[in-house]
């Protein structure tokens, strides 16, 4: 339950689609190509390959050390594109003096909030890939399964920007950062206008470092840049996760001419709404911050 945890709150249906049909019959296996007509059940669209890496997920294949400490007792096994549980998982299933498995009632409550919390945020709809709806709040951690990342997934992280994914950059920006005690990493990243975000790149970059590079020239490399915004990292101590808040096409002509660290440059994004552009900008109370 756990490891489950870890998949909660569900940002793709997948996994779940996966672990409630196993959760329904513990004794059975399926393959990739059934679980593909499964899927219409939860949405209007089918990706073999978002199976596939599901599937790789729940069979630990991109588990750290310390992950294959805890969960290796559990892991699914999957090998020829057909999926199962363990032994260890499906004796949680067996009824005893012929009572139903309490163990099968918790798992199967796991998979129905899972599933009904999904529709109820994402419904039916295909986003894309990386399969990111704008407004939504994402973890670093989650956007490694979202990209169908075939790494550690506990490497997919950066400072500040994840490039692991050639195709799509990630940029996170804390937008109030007092809490930082060196004042390096106080950078100016703010929004200008609902439709237009100042941003301040790491600071050991200048524009001949190559991802940065990549950055400033995204547009012609085909490049996507995607932003994550959060107003404060902590809330009475507890870690906030980012909104992911769309795409940003760089404005060029706001890049430095001299070469500089770190580089600052504003980019054209998807217009917020008034009242979620009211509130990045005011550094209040933390009333609109879950």
């Amino acid at each position: 339950m756990t490891f489950l945890e870890t998949l909660l709150p569900a940002k793709r249906i997948e996994e779940w689609c996966i672990l409630d049909f196993l959760f329904k019959n513990p004794s059975s296996q399926i393959s990739v190509f059934e679980l593909q007509n499964l899927m219409k059940k939860y949405v209007d669209y089918e990706n073999i390959q978002n199976l596939r890496h599901a599937c790789r997920v729940l069979s630990g294949e991109f588990w750290d050390s310390n992950e294959h400490k805890h969960y290796d007792s559990i892991r699914f096994n999957f090998s020829s594109d057909l999926i199962s549980l363990n032994e260890n998982v499906k004796s949680l299933f067996k009824t005893q003096d012929n009572v139903f498995s309490e163990y099968k009632k918790w798992l199967l409550d796991f998979s129905e909030y899972a599933i009904l919390r999904y529709d109820d945020e994402f419904g039916r709809s295909f986003y894309g890939f990386p399969f990111l709806k704008p407004y939504q709040k994402y973890s670093m951690r989650s956007l490694a399964i979202l990209s169908n990342y075939e790494k550690i997934h506990s490497s997919f992280r950066g400072s500040g920007v994840i490039y692991n994914i050639p195709s799509d950059y990630f940029i996170f920006i804390d937008l109030y950062k007092e809490d930082l005690k060196k004042a390096e990493f106080n950078y100016d990243d703010r929004f200008i206008t609902p439709s237009c975000l100042h941003w301040t790149g790491p600071d050991k970059w200048n524009q001949k470092h190559k991802i940065m590079d990549n950055i400033i020239n995204h547009f012609e490399k085909g490049i996507n840049i995607h932003f994550f915004i959060r107003k404060f990292k902590q809330v009475e101590g507890i870690p906030q996760d980012y909104i992911y808040i769309g795409d940003g096409v760089v404005f060029k002509d706001t890049v430095p001419k001299e070469l500089v660290n770190p580089v600052f440059m504003d980019f054209a994004i998807r217009e917020l709404s008034a009242q979620m552009y009211t509130d990045f900008i005011t550094k209040s109370d933390i009333t609109n911050v879950e």
